[in-house]
């Protein structure tokens, strides 16, 4: 299999652990299968990663237990968690950076692509004719000025649909997670905006409206009893959006997968089902 690694685990708190730790983090992100899953025994990955026994079971404790100082509150910042007693285990945040990995690569190419056709575009021709008399400059002063009135009134649209669509995502939040009293305020609709700006369409934002739902830290499992599913939060930025519609997403993989090696391990599809929904 083919894992990449993303630039920013060497900002995270995956850089404070042993070298061996981290060796080991980083080659079970490369032999995952597409899911995130790697499921082999402590002594077969020792022997695949040239480590001795004892070192790969600590370096699995490690990766295994909560890190309060994760980016991320998915599953309480563990960064693998078990598919079965014995072996195997699933890389939690597998999906949020293959995804990211694959918007990254797709943002490059189109910037090679807008850079390569602009350089192959014939110049635009700027030269003016000296030889205009005074009708035709009132003639385009006057569809300069029609323009920018057509433009004016684009403008308005724009902002009216944009408008609509942050009272159509909020009122969404609110059924879905049951807040009837609450109101659209300044903060929670720049928010909502900023990511519809970003390029998030109403269903990838209601994605991770119902994804918030799936997670058990944000929904009261946490050390304070306390439910984190405010709107403002689900929009705080790019990486929540994605992080929240990937929750729910994982549901729905296990549709898709071919589990007849799961099942010769003894996985039946509803517990794998659980198990990419990271209830398991």
């Amino acid at each position: 299999m083919f894992g990449k690694i993303h630039d920013c685990i060497f900002g995270s708190s995956i850089m404070e652990e042993s070298v061996i730790i981290r060796y080991v983090w980083m080659c079970m992100i490369t032999i995952a299968d597409q899911n995130g899953i790697v499921d082999e025994t402590i002594p077969a990955l020792a022997r695949r990663f040239n480590v001795t026994v004892n070192e790969m079971i600590k370096a699995i404790e490690s990766l295994e237990k909560i890190d309060i100082s994760s980016r991320t509150l998915d599953n309480d910042g563990k960064r693998i968690e078990k598919i079965r007693e014995t072996f195997g285990w699933r890389i939690v945040n597998y999906y949020y950076y293959r995804d990211l990995q694959k918007s990254q690569s797709r943002n490059e190419y189109m910037q090679e692509y807008m850079k390569k056709y602009r350089k192959n575009s014939k110049p635009v021709n700027k030269s003016v004719n000296k030889n205009v008399n005074k009708t035709n400059v009132l003639v385009n002063v006057s569809r300069l000025t029609h323009t920018d009135t057509d433009t004016d009134t684009d403008t308005d649209t724009d902002t009216d649909t944009d408008t609509d669509k942050i009272k159509q995502i909020f009122e969404y939040w609110k059924k879905t997670l049951h807040h009837p009293n609450a109101k659209l305020d300044s903060k929670r609709s720049r928010n909502i905006a900023a990511r519809l700006k970003d390029g998030y369409t109403i269903e990838r934002i209601k994605q991770a409206i119902d994804g918030i739902q799936q997670s058990s830290h944000h929904m009261g499992q946490n050390d304070r009893n306390a439910i984190y599913d405010d709107i403002e939060l689900i929009c705080r930025d790019s990486k929540h959006i994605d992080m929240f519609a990937e929750i729910l997403e994982r549901r729905s993989v296990a549709q898709n997968v071919d589990i007849s090696r799961y099942e010769r391990a003894g996985i039946s599809k509803g517990d794998l089902c659980e198990i990419l929904s990271g209830k398991k």
